[in-house]
């Protein structure tokens, strides 16, 4: 019973099995010895069987989403009434190290640093002030991990939003690579806008300045989960290439064209964003302009979709194409459906969507109507292939964006492939598509 006069409750979140892997992380064990899983299923249970459980525990934890911690506010360590510290286990724990990004989201970094000098024993490393210096960045994240790599162990905070988890991911393997071990742990501090990763690994939605010790005392003791890392190649007929590191998801039409408006219009203004209800409010309103422009960005002589090396037909009435590694995006919408059956029209086999299992899901959605029916559950996006590498053609210029990030791209070829796994500590709060059994905060105040 929490101080608001209300408990505390919790339920299970699963990911399905997949043929392609033979030990696949969305199967939680509690006792190998046992021979069977937390599911209560034999380990002879055939993959259609697993699936359908799985789709079966997406469709309860959908039903209890709203009851997941049930104080006053979803996520006890953000809600500010009167939730008490958490105490730090005893013995050796893993260092933490918060990497700041000053311009996520409402701006929310100056505030986060300032409360972070009252919490004990983390390393602050501010993004925006050595982001021009890319090599002493580069020399500082290598010089954290390294000292306490050895002794204790590190776990990296990427504070801020999608974009900026990106941009920590690629640092932390990069950084780990030259050290030669394995990527380190990542955890997410929501201060974007989006913050998709933070929703699916259980962190929430937002941070809103509260304290931190419960969130770090979370980040030493949580269990990790492995999050999907893709290479993202876009090259131009004029020749140019870039390659980028994704964890989220890339989408070209109306969503992108939504967020590239506001963009542009904080780009033209120099205003300082206030709050994340006001970003809301200015992307429901471009979204109604978006909507009464009547702009079609899929047509046949607009683009091309490849999965798999198999070329995928794109219905007509879909004016954007989302290629998403996490089933969660445009603030917490699910496009791809988790526990909605498929319509005759779509994808029908397909292995349950879990950001660990190096696979894609590619939906088209119609417009911002059917935004709001899929808001509101109503229904889902499109599905249109699943798979572990995507190629997009572009014939036109065309509004695109990634994890969050939108801008204008001229024609040409953008391919989507796996790159590598990074771990990630999974929260307290909702996870979706983690594939991994939480933990209530009694059952692990016990622990």
């Amino acid at each position: 019973m929490t101080e608001c006069g209300q408990t505390t409750g919790m339920h299970e979140d699963y990911g399905s099995a997949s043929p392609t892997s033979p030990l696949n992380p969305r199967v939680y064990q509690d006792d190998e010895s046992r021979g069977c899983c937390s599911w209560g299923l034999d380990h002879n249970s055939t993959w259609e069987e697993i699936n359908v459980y799985a789709r079966e525990q997406d469709e309860k934890r959908e039903r209890t989403y709203r009851r997941d911690v049930q104080c006053c506010c979803r996520f006890p360590w953000l809600c500010g009434h009167n939730v008490p510290i958490a105490k730090r286990p005893p013995g050796p724990v893993p260092h933490v190290c918060f990497m700041v990004n000053l311009k996520s989201g409402v701006g929310r970094g100056a505030d986060l640093c300032q409360t972070l000098k009252s919490v004990d024993d983390v390393t602050v490393i501010d993004l925006q002030k050595l982001c021009p210096t890319p090599d002493i960045l580069r020399g500082q994240v290598l010089k954290v991990i390294q000292l306490h790599h050895r002794a204790q162990g590190i776990r990296i905070v990427a504070a801020g939003g999608d974009g900026t988890v990106s941009w920590v991911a690629s640092l932390i393997e990069e950084a780990c690579q030259k050290l030669n071990i394995d990527n380190v742990p990542m955890a997410v501090l929501p201060c974007g806008v989006g913050n998709e990763v933070s929703r699916c690994t259980g962190f929430g939605a937002s941070y809103g300045g509260e304290s931190l010790e419960n969130f770090v005392v979370d980040v030493m003791t949580g269990r990790t989960a492995m999050l999907d890392t893709w290479t993202v190649t876009i090259e131009e007929e004029s020749g140019r290439v870039e390659e980028r590191i994704a964890v989220c998801f890339f989408s070209a039409g109306f969503d992108a064209s939504i967020a590239h408006r506001f963009h542009q219009m904080r780009e033209r203004s120099g205003s300082k964003p206030i709050s994340n209800t006001l970003n809301k409010a200015w992307h429901v309103w471009y979204g109604i302009v978006e909507g009464m422009s009547f702009e079609k960005y899929v047509r046949e002589d607009s683009m091309d979709l490849r999965v798999d090396s198999l070329w995928v037909k794109l219905p007509p009435r879909i004016n954007t194409v989302q290629i998403m590694s996490l089933p969660s995006s445009a603030d917490g919408n699910d496009f791809f459906g988790l526990g909605q059956a498929s319509g005759p029209h779509e994808l029908q086999n397909y292995s349950y969507p879990n950001f660990g299992d190096g696979l894609l899901e590619v939906v088209g959605t119609g417009g911002v109507a059917e935004v709001v029916a899929i808001r509101n559950r109503a229904a889902h996006s499109h599905r249109l292939a699943q798979g572990g590498r995507v190629e997009l053609v572009l014939h036109k210029p065309t509004p695109v964006q990634m994890d969050g990030e939108p801008w204008m791209q001229e024609p040409c070829t953008v391919t989507m492939e796996a790159r590598g796994k990074q771990p990630v500590v999974i929260g307290r709060g909702s996870t979706r598509g983690a594939g991994i059994r939480r933990q209530s905060w009694p059952e692990m105040e016990e622990a």
